[in-house]
């Protein structure tokens, strides 16, 4: 599943992060140049991230070239949270090795698909059923899919780019490095 970053609300990121990669550029640009930074913040400056306050600086988003859209002083963000989340990002890219989704074919699984319980792609919809007596069976009925069954799903993306026509707003297309 996915959720729209917590500072811009436009961009989709997955549930481990809390912003979009692009606005973690802005924010450690604005620490590097020290705009719109508290020092020392007190407790109603806590980070919207990790709630915390002591030994860190605390950035307003607001009234900020970068984030026009956000109003008054905007969200308060650390720089360690900012930090933590870019690492995040950097590891993602760089050694992780994606597997292929059973029912689109795309590099989107974290995990071997045995591995990978419960995980729903996010270019197809389809639910990663580790249950199934075989999970490589096309024509076994999953229940963590509503019954359908891997043939079915395989058919309905061909048509919807979704594993059901109802999962057509819940899915994204793939991603370069998912080919």
């Amino acid at each position: 599943m996915s959720k729209k970053c917590y500072c811009c609300g436009i961009n989709e990121i997955s549930d481990e992060f809390f912003y979009c990669i692009d606005c973690l550029k802005k924010l450690k640009e604005m620490f590097n140049k020290n705009e719109n930074i508290i020092d020392n913040p007190n407790s109603t400056e806590h980070c919207i991230s990790c709630g915390q306050f002591e030994n860190r600086k605390i950035l307003w988003t607001g009234n900020s070239r970068y984030f026009s859209n956000h109003n008054g002083e905007g969200i308060p963000i650390c720089n360690i949270c900012v930090e933590s989340e870019l690492k995040k990002y950097k590891e993602l890219r760089s050694n992780k090795k994606r597997y292929k989704c059973l029912c689109c074919g795309y590099n989107t699984l974290p995990k071997e698909p045995k591995k990978c319980a419960g995980y729903i792609c996010p270019v197809c919809f389809w639910e990663n059923d580790v249950f199934m007596n075989n999970m490589f069976d096309l024509n076994e009925k999953s229940d963590c899919n509503n019954g359908m069954t891997l043939n079915q799903a395989r058919e309905n993306f061909k048509k919807y780019n979704a594993c059901n026509k109802e999962f057509i707003s819940k899915v994204r297309k793939a991603k370069p490095e998912e080919l």
